[in-house]
């Protein structure tokens, strides 16, 4: 798997004692790693990795032993279950849920928000720009309904960035690409996802602390609430076994 958060989530569905969980560090570590135990005669690895952004620009790498993410990344594939739901009818304010039309309206809402920052993620990618993108504080330019697209920009304009052309460069993919119609949950990154719901809870939809709605704090509670019936809602369980029927292999689950 891609890291270690992968496997905290996933480890209580694995029979531990006939299979191996290991953290690789990346996707590409992940492929590496495959082809080099294919290469060695081991024919019974399995790698599990994050699309990103592999489903919008149809490149996936067509091995039969690497199963990807449905939506942009394992997070997204365990916030489109009916976790997230439980999770807010647990920590949200009954009130101002139905003020905002109930949990599906107020995701909907969040991944519409987030869209600035979804583009910028995509443009950096795409066009191999070099920003820094992995610890963004998203809480210093989204306030729970929208982003602030100059601030944002400001955040993440460091070093050679900082001039008034990278700037206004960035800016130009920002707005060519949020205005796309993009599947969100192929196109948001889990992490901004799961950070933006904490934010949410503080004010919008909520009552909570800043302590209490931490992306961490967050993504340890739906981590622990996720079960076996999410488990097998996420889709995963049947790409196992599409991959079981055609290795021969079996990953044992636990039920």
């Amino acid at each position: 798997m891609e890291g270690g958060t992968d496997i905290k989530r996933y480890r209580k569905f694995i029979d531990r004692s006939k299979v191996e969980l290991i953290p690789c560090n990346g996707k590409d570590n992940v492929i590496s790693v495959l082809s080099i135990m294919r290469e060695s005669g081991f024919e019974d690895c399995l790698g599990f990795v994050d699309a990103d952004f592999n489903h919008i620009d149809e490149m996936l790498d067509e091995c039969v032993d690497l199963i990807y993410s449905i939506n942009h990344d394992f997070d997204m594939d365990v916030c489109r279950t009916s976790v997230i739901d439980r999770y807010l009818e647990e920590v949200a304010s009954e009130k101002k849920l139905v003020i905002e039309g109930g949990c599906v309206a107020l995701l909907s809402s969040l991944l519409e928000g987030l869209k600035p920052l979804s583009a910028m993620r995509y443009a950096n990618e795409k066009h191999k720009l070099g920003y820094c993108l992995k610890n963004i504080e998203i809480y210093k330019f989204f306030d729970g309904s929208s982003i602030d697209v100059s601030l944002m920009i400001e955040c993440v304009s460091q070093g050679k960035f900082r001039t008034k052309e990278y700037k206004q460069k960035l800016s130009a993919y920002i707005d060519k690409y949020k205005i796309m119609d993009f599947d969100l949950w192929q196109f948001t990154n889990g992490h901004d996802f799961i950070a933006g719901l904490g934010i949410i809870l503080q004010e919008r939809a909520g009552e909570r602390t800043v302590s209490q709605t931490k992306k961490a704090e967050v993504e340890r509670h739906v981590r622990l609430s996720f079960d076996y019936k999410d488990f097998h809602a996420s889709g995963l369980p049947q790409k196992i076994l599409r991959w079981e029927e055609t290795s021969g292999y079996k990953l044992t689950l636990v039920s």
